[in-house]
């Protein structure tokens, strides 16, 4: 029998499911592939003829044959949707006789091949010579993980952080710094320049097509480096620290793993994290904290560093993510009898940062370093305190909300900058114009000497950067920050969004929860059995400038405003830039594992694996 095409709208679906129904009950296997279903309905037209018409059925069997294939396709070439047509053709090629009877004939199953663009290529990179005038300082991005507004000396007595609390106010407190709401995308913005929505909003790695931050300044001549988490990917070689621009690595690729064992179960896949440079850390796991190891790896990296040549060295620690672990010598240092044993253990994580902070400060110094040195110290979002997150035992007093929520305990982040680079006149202050982790791209390639801007040639689609250079502000000859617009999230998957404009700021949907911490939180009557998420809506709407703490909605009183954010947010939505997720493989994780001592690492880039997936290139 000639099979005929069908041209489809994917809306009508829904419309005829009474004859879906009748399909089920006279052809079982009407699902299986297109040839099927059209057989099954040529067998049975007498009895289909009062449910179905002959468009509704070429509607049923077009759709269902187009999913089943696209389906199993992702099942026997995983990388299908993001490879090569070359490659992707290759691995129907190889798995034909498994990919039918869903995909009915290799022709169809190639047209899928063509459906999907390849991931956009890198940005080429050459050596250049620094911009004339370009001062070059070294630079320290030290990154605490989910550390809480009030998790700090300076802004809560109960925290102890002298090191932190010196340095911020010898140096510059950013007062409104902002992030994503939760660590992947706030990591993304940081390393490429973009907001989240325009990076790594809803995938799970930055594209190939944008260059990271350390991949820029090795154009100059900076030496990088990078220890601890990671986040922006993990399951190619191209998606390490090593493969975005860093001379060495040491730390994990996920998103958190005990700190003792390095086991996490991303994935579904239980296996050890724990990576160095280009390879897996055998041998590296030793029963110690985490935070040892690295706070080791940082300062050998310093005193083994040539300081002829700038450097950039990218701390990011795992602390304070959960799961909530310290040693004892930390969570003992908090005696009050109001502290809860959560207080005690998610502050001394905080205590052990400090010390860390301390000592690569002290080895900066000792190399004599640390007057040609930019310091950047932030949290990646705000501190995790609802049921509803991991965690759950950071602080953001007096700030409403915390981590997964858009509210201000979610994404105003402790920040501060300081260093010998930073000029004596700006020391000592606060700045209060708004900042992003975005912005720190742009400002650190100006003052390395190279452009910032990163447009991809070969791919328009892909967004260039959304940061703006700070140091005209910092230094104070730019009175006003030169940022006025944040678009904290841009209407996620879940329906939630928020964006800043001016003084106000828009909330929409279902927050995870959304109530205030005391001074002292979590404490021996905290109770999170009773916490409720909150629901903004179409809208919640504060001035974030006169009531940062959010207790005033404005949303009734104020309707035109509210209409106007509303508008604001949904244009910026649009332009939200989303490449197709890179599918997840358990069973190639642990195969990865089984061939490694026990730790994952980027399993489609395994050699042993690649039979798996057709040999397919991304």
């Amino acid at each position: 029998m000639a099979l005929i095409r069908f041209v489809v709208a994917m809306p009508l679906l829904q419309a005829h499911a009474g004859c879906e129904t009748q399909l089920n009950q006279l052809c079982t296997d009407w699902k299986l592939s297109e040839n099927d279903c059209v057989a099954c309905y040529e067998s049975n037209k007498d009895e289909l003829s009062d449910s179905c018409t002959d468009a509704q059925i070429q509607e049923k069997c077009a759709i269902t044959w187009g999913v089943n294939c696209e389906a199993l396709m992702s099942t026997y070439c995983p990388l299908w949707k993001v490879s090569e047509v070359d490659s992707c053709k290759a691995c129907v090629d190889t798995y034909i006789g498994d990919l039918r009877p869903n995909c009915s004939s290799r022709a169809v199953a190639y047209e899928k091949c063509l459906k999907h663009p390849a991931m956009p290529p890198e940005v080429p990179s050459p050596s250049l010579q620094p911009m004339e005038g370009a001062p070059q300082p070294h630079v320290l991005m030290f990154l605490i993980d989910d550390q809480g507004w009030s998790n700090v000396g300076y802004r809560n007595s109960n925290a102890i952080t002298p090191n932190m609390d010196a340095f911020s106010r010898a140096g510059v407190i950013l007062d409104r710094h902002y992030t994503y709401r939760f660590c992947g995308p706030s990591r993304a913005a940081f390393m490429t320049g973009r907001e989240p929505h325009h990076v790594k909003e809803r995938t799970n790695y930055v594209t190939r097509g944008m260059t990271m931050l350390p991949r820029k300044l090795q154009q100059v001549g900076y030496v990088t480096h990078m220890v601890g988490k990671w986040h922006l990917g993990s399951s190619m070689d191209w998606m390490t620290p090593f493969g975005r621009g860093f001379n060495t690595s040491f730390g994990f690729l996920g998103a958190e793993k005990d700190h003792y064992t390095h086991e996490n179960g991303e994935l579904g896949c239980e296996g050890a994290d724990l990576w160095e440079t280009d390879h897996p850390a055998i041998g590296m796991i030793d029963g110690r904290y985490s935070e040892y190891q690295h706070d080791e790896r940082l300062q050998s990296i310093i005193n083994e560093h040539d300081t002829s040549r700038p450097l950039f060295l990218y701390a990011s620690l795992q602390i304070m993510h959960a799961p909530q672990e310290v040693p004892d010598k930390y969570s003992d240092m908090y005696t009050y009898p109001g502290y809860s044993d959560d207080f005690k253990i998610t502050n001394g994580m905080a205590t052990l940062a400090d010390d860390i902070f301390g000592n690569v400060r002290g080895a900066l110094e000792s190399r004599g370093m640390w007057d040609n040195t930019l310091v950047i110290l932030s949290s990646d979002n705000g501190g995790s305190v609802g049921k509803a997150v991991s965690g759950s035992s950071a602080n953001n007093y007096p700030l409403r909300g915390g981590k997964q929520t858009d509210f201000e305990g979610g994404v105003r982040v402790v920040s501060a900058l300081g260093g010998g680079f930073l000029p004596s006149a700006t020391r000592g202050t606060t700045l209060d114009g708004y900042m992003h982790a975005a912005d720190w791209y742009p400002t650190i390639c100006v003052l390395a000497g190279v452009d910032p801007s990163d447009s991809n040639p070969a791919d328009t689609s892909v967004p260039n950067i959304d940061g703006f250079d700070l140091w005209p502000y910092i230094t104070g000859s730019e009175t006003n920050s030169p940022r006025s617009e944040i678009v904290l999230a841009a209407q996620s998957g879940d329906g939630t969004g928020a964006i800043i404009s001016g003084d106000f700021k828009l909330i929409v949907g279902r927050q995870r929860y959304g109530f205030w911490q005391a001074e002292i939180f979590p404490n021996t009557s905290t109770n999170h059995n009773t916490e409720k998420a909150f629901d903004c809506g179409d809208g919640c709407l504060f001035d974030v400038r006169s009531d940062p703490e959010e207790h005033t909605d404005l949303a009734r009183s104020m309707p035109d405003k509210l209409a106007e954010m509303q508008q604001l947010l949904q244009s910026r939505a649009s332009t939200l830039y989303n490449p197709t997720r890179i599918a997840d493989s358990k069973e190639l994780c642990e195969a990865y594992r089984s061939q490694h001592e026990g730790i994952k690492g980027p399993y489609y880039s395994f050699e042993s694996n690649t039979a798996a997936f057709g040999k397919m290139v991304v």
